[in-house]
């Protein structure tokens, strides 16, 4: 008899070890995993995911489980299996890249370079920087986190690398390269990359605004929009000086920081490339900063 319920119960036993095995290994992501991967092959049907591998992928960029699901079963989930895959080398997620974001970098191209052989060159440079891999390092887009939408991020890398091209050939020795950029405009690369970015900018700005206490907000507004001093702001919460400027520092220091991370995070760049980023659009940011204190209520 206990022979028998030995025998019953061995089978039992190994296969809820290997349903706990195979569940610490896909990080209790079993069915967000499955939609996403289901959503990807809807898309691009010879896409051949391994689900361990993914799901360790997707666990080093998106550790908080609540995160990670969010993701997957958002629209972001097909953008981590494409990313997933051309970080492996996939044929055809590499071709389902290209077709994808193909008219994309071509108009990024397009707006900042006048020269055909010149935007050439830019494309191959930003598919060797996105795809191929350097030395031990995996290729660029195997940083892609889910964030933020794989097409920012991908642009993202094109604006980079089309900004180092201009860069280089505008260097001593070098061809002018102002005759890169199309004709009509007095500053085309700043225009340009206003138009592509501004609207990233103002959401992150607002959601760091939206995220400051609400004194915080008032204080900024004081200072920013209706240009108070910091003498006068010290009256107004009648403290003294110095305590309304470590206010002011404060506030603002906090806004730039969220901001900042909410750039990073949802354009998927690193630091230097947000910094470009942000030295193009940085007049406009600070104009709908502006507009957007003068909005805020008063709470003093």
């Amino acid at each position: 008899m206990s022979q028998s319920g030995q025998g019953l119960g061995k089978p039992h036993v190994v296969q809820l070890g290997s349903r706990m095995a195979e569940e610490e290994k896909l990080h209790g992501l079993h069915e967000p995993l499955a939609v996403a991967v289901a959503q990807a092959h809807k898309l691009w049907p010879a896409i051949v995911v391994e689900t361990a591998a993914f799901a360790q992928f997707v666990h080093e960029r998106l550790p908080e489980p609540r995160e990670a699901t969010l993701a997957l079963n958002g629209e972001r989930g097909p953008d981590l299996v494409l990313a997933f895959a051309c970080a492996q080398s996939d044929a055809h997620a590499l071709a389902a890249l290209e077709q994808r974001y193909d008219g994309h970098i071509d108009a990024i191209l397009a707006g900042l370079i006048q020269q055909r052989l010149a935007r050439d060159e830019a494309k191959q440079a930003w598919r060797q920087h996105l795809l191929l891999k350097r030395g031990t390092e995996p290729p660029r887009i195997a940083k892609y986190g889910g964030r933020g939408s794989l097409l920012a991020f991908v642009r993202a890398v094109a604006l980079r690398v089309a900004l180092d091209l201009l860069r280089a050939r505008r260097e001593p020795g070098a061809d002018d390269g102002m005759d890169e950029l199309p004709d009509g405009s007095p500053d085309p690369l700043h225009q340009y990359t206003t138009k592509l970015y501004s609207s990233e900018c103002k959401q992150a700005f607002a959601a760091a605004l939206q995220s400051l206490k609400p004194k915080d907000r008032t204080i900024l507004r004081y200072h920013v929009v209706d240009q108070l001093s910091i003498d006068q702001i010290g009256r107004i919460y009648q403290v003294h000086r110095a305590t309304a400027a470590r206010w002011v520092t404060r506030a603002r220091d906090t806004m730039i920081q969220g901001t900042r991370k909410a750039l990073m995070a949802g354009l998927q760049v690193d630091q230097d490339e947000l910094e470009s980023i942000l030295r193009q659009v940085g007049t406009d940011l600070d104009v709908s900063a502006e507009r957007l204190l003068r909005i805020t209520q008063l709470d003093p």
